[in-house]
């Protein structure tokens, strides 16, 4: 035993885990006009870089913006990427880094047709009215 007194003094650091807030897991169909924004509660100052399925992304084709880090990959970007599911990692220098998903999706979206049965209905409205008419004039003559 120490013959005088040992004091132990001990600093707690608070440790805080970056979460996303707004964007994970989002589908993006890149035949649309779309970019994929992910919004992460992480120190602005402190973002280093992203990476896309643990590749740099040249910071050409994203923006980042303040307001916690919002993150938005280009469509440009998004293009060149294979259909399915991706990994997003936001870095930053505290290492606090953050994974958030998406999927890439190439559907072609086509617009259904408006005159779908136009015809038919046509035709319907066009023997009613000729019914109704030959009704109300059977009734007069004989009435």
């Amino acid at each position: 035993m120490p013959d005088e007194d040992v004091v132990i003094t001990a600093e707690f650091e608070k440790v805080y885990t970056y979460e996303v807030i707004s964007g994970n897991n989002a589908v993006i169909n890149v035949t649309e006009a779309s970019d994929l924004k992910v919004t992460i509660d992480g120190d602005f100052n402190l973002f280093v870089k992203v990476l896309v399925d643990d590749k740099e992304v040249d910071s050409s084709n994203y923006t980042v913006a303040e307001g916690s880090t919002i993150v938005t990959l280009s469509k440009a970007y998004l293009s060149t990427l294979s259909t399915g599911r991706h990994t997003m990692t936001t870095v930053f220098s505290n290492s606090q880094n953050v994974q958030s998903f998406f999927n890439i999706s190439r559907q072609e979206i086509t617009n259904p047709s408006t005159s779908d049965n136009i015809y038919l209905y046509l035709v319907l409205g066009t023997i009613s009215i000729i019914g109704l008419s030959t009704t109300l004039l059977y009734k007069k003559r004989f009435n």
